[in-house]
C-alpha cells in the first residue's frame, strides 16, 4: 500500500535538485518525486514523456538549469536516461 502521509510530512519529496557535470558536459536532475514520476514513466509514448516534461517544467527544474547556463541542445540526464534539451517557445 502507498502511504500518502509520509509523502507529505517529508519536506524534501517535491524538491527538484540541479546539478552541471563539467566534466561530462551534461545537465543532471534528481528528486524523489521526480525518480517516482520517471519511473511510471512509458518512454514509448509521447504523452507520457509529454507529462514528464511538463512535470519538470511545471517544478521549475528547466528554469534552475538555464540559470545554470542550459542551451538548446544540451543533454539533460534523469537516473540513467539522457534528453537533449530544444525550447518549444
Amino acid at each position: 500500500l502507498f502511504d500518502f502521509e509520509t509523502e507529505d510530512a517529508d519536506p524534501d519529496y517535491r524538491e527538484i535538485y540541479a546539478d552541471y557535470d563539467e566534466e561530462d558536459g551534461v545537465f543532471t536532475l534528481e528528486g524523489k518525486q521526480l525518480n517516482k514520476i520517471f519511473n511510471s514513466t512509458n518512454f514509448n509514448d509521447m504523452g507520457s514523456l509529454r507529462y514528464l516534461y511538463k512535470y519538470i517544467e511545471k517544478n521549475g527544474a528547466i528554469e534552475k538549469l538555464k540559470e545554470m547556463g542550459l542551451e538548446e541542445g544540451d543533454i539533460i540526464r534523469i537516473k540513467n536516461y539522457e534528453l537533449e534539451y530544444w525550447d518549444e517557445f
